[in-house]
């Protein structure tokens, strides 16, 4: 998808629930993409943007990252740290539960 707009780029890795390998600092806006209503995205940030150096960086943290942690995230790879930024919590499903007074949270074992 060379040279299309970011709009389209991003619809189409939705539409596919396919995370973005990208190196285009648009994505990397949380304000525009935030965690969580994406498939996620993974902006490369090299400190040269030569052919080899991408690729190293790209194979490093493909080879090295834990990618099931992926989806939904937004992360940023630069060549020595990596910042992940995770969806919230879905609390949609949680079921509260009353604890009677004397009674223990942790049951004995």
């Amino acid at each position: 998808m060379l040279s299309q707009p970011d709009t389209i780029v991003g619809a189409a890795a939705k539409r596919e629930r396919r995370v973005l390998f990208t190196l285009d600092l648009e994505f990397g806006d949380l304000r525009k993409y935030p965690p969580g209503s994406h498939p996620g995205i993974v902006l490369f940030r090299p400190r040269t943007f030569g052919p080899s150096a991408v690729a190293r960086l790209v194979e490093e943290f493909v080879r090295d990252a834990e990618l099931e942690i992926l989806p939904g995230c937004a992360v940023v790879v630069e060549p020595h740290r990596v910042r992940v930024r995770r969806p919230p919590l879905d609390t949609s499903n949680w079921e509260e539960k009353r604890i009677e007074q004397g009674s223990s949270l942790f049951p004995e074992s």
